[in-house]
């Protein structure tokens, strides 16, 4: 999997707490791209609050490949170029 993307960083969660919540739907992993965290408490990071009229885009490109078993992270990254 490749991920491109405008955003400046990736939020990474494991959907630990479904385990308590929810145990028959087992784990999963979501990587997601959005802007710093903690962006509205340091003064030089982008500015990551939406006001009122403003217009929030972000682009993002999900890329998935099977290059097939026991291949090399070279024809990995082709396969992905070519998705």
């Amino acid at each position: 999997m490749r991920i491109d993307s405008d955003a400046p960083a990736l939020q990474l969660y494991d959907g630990h707490a479904l385990d308590s919540q929810h145990p028959g739907l087992g784990r999963g992993l979501c990587l997601e791209p959005q802007g710093f965290p903690d962006a509205p408490n340091r003064p030089g990071f982008p500015d990551a609050i939406l006001r009122p009229g403003t217009v929030y885009r972000r682009r993002i490109e999900y890329r998935f490949a099977t290059p097939g078993r026991d291949r090399g992270w070279d024809e990995v990254a082709a396969a992905l170029e070519r998705a």
